[in-house]
């Protein structure tokens, strides 16, 4: 009977022990903020064509040539927001290697400012009513 207490080697082991244990809780810990925050979310269709309302409703503020009234209705293309800086190029989600296309069509009504997005992503997605007479620069 050993009446010393640990030894080294039991020292050792108890430390490798709580190291492991600490590695396999901050992974864990890591993981579970990731997923309440989403730390590596997909992008959608649906995220693209809310961007591109924001990315609208910037432009329609601080660049667009007039001041909206009741009636008024245009559109700015993907390809103006992104040279004006207030969009970032947009790839398709499916298809890394293609990029985006669209339009967001803006009017206003009884002193309201509505933003419809037109997206098109090759032939992996395009918005319910798009029209390419009003994808051009």
């Amino acid at each position: 009977m050993n009446n010393r207490g640990f030894g080294m080697n039991e020292f050792f082991l108890f430390i490798a022990i709580m190291c492991l244990s600490l590695l396999v809780t901050m992974v864990m810990y890591n993981k579970t903020i990731n997923g309440l925050f989403g730390g590596s979310k997909e992008v959608t269709y649906s995220d693209i064509e809310n961007e591109m309302m924001s990315s609208a409703r910037n432009y329609t503020d601080n660049y667009y040539y007039k001041v909206l009234e009741d009636g008024d209705n245009d559109y700015v293309t993907i390809s103006v927001l992104e040279e004006e800086g207030i969009l970032d190029k947009i790839m398709d989600p499916k298809n890394s290697k293609e990029s985006c296309t669209g339009y967001v069509n803006f009017y206003k009504e009884d002193g309201h400012t509505s933003y419809v997005p037109y997206l098109r992503c090759g032939t992996n997605y395009q918005t319910n009513g798009y029209k390419a007479k009003y994808d051009v620069r």
